[in-house]
């Protein structure tokens, strides 16, 4: 079979299970790319959250110093 696949310019079975392994190391650089895109991506959006709650904050501050003032007169 082999120097039939190799005369008629046909892959050979050794070629073909060459291919599946870069195939397979592919497939895992590519999980491990796409763990880490997801990962970066958690990180972003846990770091908006952050702003957003440190802006809810502020907002609460504003109001608690508006109600004390309104108390107050």
């Amino acid at each position: 079979m082999g120097f039939f696949s190799w005369f008629t310019g046909e892959p050979t079975i050794n070629d073909l299970k060459i291919r599946i392994e870069e195939c397979k190391r592919n497939i895992e650089a590519e999980k491990n790319n796409l763990a880490r895109t997801k990962e970066s991506k958690i990180k972003y959006q846990i770091e908006g959250c952050r702003k957003n709650i440190a802006a809810l904050r502020r907002e609460i501050a504003r109001h608690r110093e508006d109600i004390k003032r309104l108390k107050g007169k």
